[in-house]
């Protein structure tokens, strides 16, 4: 059974298919109908929605993390 990271799950919760394609219509990213993948703001669109997702964690991951005491 496969296993899911937690950043790859939080590409999926900001990603999904809603805002996918708010962002595809947004950026003329629409051909034929169908999301145009080969588009170049497509490796934009995927930059930005990993580095949503890696500060999410960032930040869940510090606020998770006890402090030692020196």
């Amino acid at each position: 059974m496969d296993r899911w990271k937690i950043k790859e799950l939080k590409r999926m919760e900001f990603g999904g298919n809603k805002n996918a394609m708010e962002y595809y219509e947004a950026n003329g990213m629409i051909k034929d109908g169908r999301a145009d993948h080969e588009a170049a703001p497509h490796a934009r669109y995927k930059m930005e929605l990993a580095a949503k997702a890696d500060l999410v964690v960032a930040t869940e991951m510090a606020k998770s993390t006890p402090s030692v005491p020196v």
